[in-house]
């Protein structure tokens, strides 16, 4: 065999991943005929097991074309699968048509600051007694208020998302399987229902990350609690407009929402707490992946959270198996996972993106640029080591994450941030402290719920400090370039 069983299966991740890269590109229409895939990857399939156990040198060659192609055509076939087919059973069918429908509120509402946007499922189009399959996502004004769960009953006209300003917002609906959305529709309230057992844990989930939300809005004054709520809940709605641009034009988003980074630092942080506690190193795969998945549920896990999530339990997988340099092939496989399930992910979520890359920079590029800090301390000795190597991991992990997110970052957003590597290294110090005071603040106000000012005061302090780095570099000339 030519290649280690390890390498076999990282090129084998590599190659699904290709094939749904290539396919993400193909047309609708030829990709509509799902079955004609399947059956060329099964034929490449079976060509690699015929080549398999020969000794020829040509034969083993071969066999890799047809296991790598078998892999290709199989994400093909994968994202093919993707494709809405469009019939009268099919929501997005009576798109440009008012309906009279019936459906039930299966996401957490996403409440903004003048409207709300809830998405429907188990539709049923009350017009032509009619039972539809698919997904609406309905912007509605915020009253009255929903809840997952609700039975929701309203009249509007249904519309194909459209991409607006450069930004494929039908692409981007797509990877939730929603090509009909609803604005403002008439007649819309809440009918009487029975929530099934499994509605009425998600609704006391959400309902618990409610009481989550009052405690952060009780202990702090905004902006801080929006931003609190964003890092910790992942209420993104929330956060002020201008905010928002201030910290996306000081490359300091990642800061705000749950991520890849944000799991990172969880991570830090609760093994120094299991082993101030006393259990075993080999016994942390266990406790944090389970914790870490405790959080994620408790806060009603959203897609960026639960990518994150995976991310990092497969990282932590890599460490607890001892493969500390095969961490490669856990974020290969991590992502590989995550596109199995979503592969319209890979072109068209951001966050997936930027998530997969940034973690790509730490793993396979900051090693390297750490080996070449060592050697140039070697060869200049400075005085306090230890102090510079901070300094200096923090810039080169800012300075990696950007050039290698710049393509994304300019097709995305329009611009580019040249403050980020000293933003980010006056700030980046600052967010397990952070994330340590959100989480002690809202343990601590159920004990103490007359505290809850003083109990925030911590995390209020750096939220605001952070708010004010990222307002003030935003001011400073050529902070960031507009594309």
């Amino acid at each position: 065999m030519l290649l280690s069983k390890s390498k076999l299966f990282f090129y084998s991740c590599l190659a699904f991943i290709t094939g749904i890269t290539i396919a993400s590109f193909l047309p609708a229409s030829f990709l509509q005929n799902d079955i004609q895939w399947f059956a060329v990857s099964v034929f490449f399939l079976v060509a690699t097991f015929l080549f398999w156990n020969t000794t020829s040198k040509k034969h083993i060659f071969a066999s890799m074309f047809f296991l790598f192609s078998f892999f290709v055509l199989l994400g093909v076939w994968r994202f093919s699968l993707t494709t809405p087919k469009t019939d009268a059973t099919k929501i997005w069918y009576y798109n440009d048509q008012e309906v009279t429908l019936i459906g039930k509120v299966n996401e957490e509402p996403n409440v903004r600051k003048s409207n709300q946007k809830i998405t429907l499922s188990e539709l049923k189009i009350t017009n032509y007694e009619l039972r539809i399959d698919g997904k609406i996502l309905v912007t509605a004004n915020l009253y009255p208020e929903f809840s997952y769960g609700d039975i929701v009953s309203m009249t509007c006209k249904l519309k194909a998302p459209e991409e607006f300003e450069g930004f494929a917002y039908d692409k981007y609906l797509a990877r939730y399987d929603i090509y009909s959305v609803c604005y403002y529709p008439k007649n819309i309230k809440k009918l009487d229902n029975e929530l099934s057992f499994t509605d009425s844990i998600y609704f006391n989930i959400f309902k618990f990350k409610n009481v989550l939300r009052t405690k952060i809005n009780q202990g702090m004054s905004e902006p801080e609690a929006s931003f609190g709520r964003a890092m910790i809940l992942g209420d993104m709605g929330a956060m002020d407009e201008e905010l928002n641009d201030a910290f996306a034009r000081t490359g300091l988003s990642h800061v705000i929402s749950i991520s890849g980074s944000h799991v990172a630092i969880w991570i830090l942080i609760l093994v120094f707490v299991f082993l101030e506690l006393g259990f075993w190193r080999h016994q942390l795969f266990y406790l944090i992946s389970i914790t870490l998945t405790v959080y994620i549920i408790m806060i009603g896990a959203t897609a960026a959270a639960v990518r994150s999530l995976v991310m990092g339990v497969f990282i932590l997988l890599g460490i607890h198996l001892g493969r500390l340099k095969r961490l490669d092939i856990a974020l290969v496989f991590a992502g590989t996972v995550m596109l199995m399930f979503n592969p319209m992910m890979l072109r068209y979520d951001t966050g997936f993106q930027l998530s997969f890359l940034a973690v790509f920079a730490i793993i396979f590029l900051h090693p390297r640029f750490l080996r070449l800090y060592e050697k140039l301390t070697e060869k200049y000795p400075v005085l306090n080591k230890q102090l510079y190597k901070i300094f200096f991991e923090i810039i080169s992990i800012s300075l990696l994450i950007q050039i290698l997110t710049f393509p994304i970052l300019v097709l995305s957003f329009k611009q580019f941030s040249l403050i980020a590597p000293l933003a980010n290294l006056l700030i980046l110090w600052t967010l397990p402290f952070l994330l340590a005071s959100l989480i002690a603040g809202l343990i601590a106000s159920f004990v103490f719920p007359g505290w809850g000012l003083a109990l925030f005061f911590p995390a209020k302090i750096s939220l605001a400090y952070i708010i004010f780095i990222a307002q003030t570099l935003e001011k400073l000339p050529w902070a960031y370039l507009k594309f």
